[in-house]
């Protein structure tokens, strides 16, 4: 790329914007000794903390992997 600002500004009018980034996240949780009802309690934990992200609306945040064991 090049240090121009002058370059850097035809190139951004040409291409448009560069891409955002992906933002990765995780979700780590504790394992109860205790079995809720219908599900883990490492689940119960997930749940609420993705929704919590999913309210950003944000396209860019990617969830890392899910594994419950």
């Amino acid at each position: 790329m090049s240090r121009d600002p002058r370059a850097r500004m035809l190139e951004r009018l040409v291409n448009g914007p560069p891409e955002p980034k992906p933002i990765r996240y995780a979700i780590h949780t504790r394992q109860s000794v205790e079995r809720l009802a219908d599900c883990s309690s490492c689940e119960a934990q997930v749940h609420p903390c993705r929704d919590f992200v999913n309210a950003f609306n944000d396209p860019r945040l990617s969830l890392v992997r899910t594994a419950f064991r």
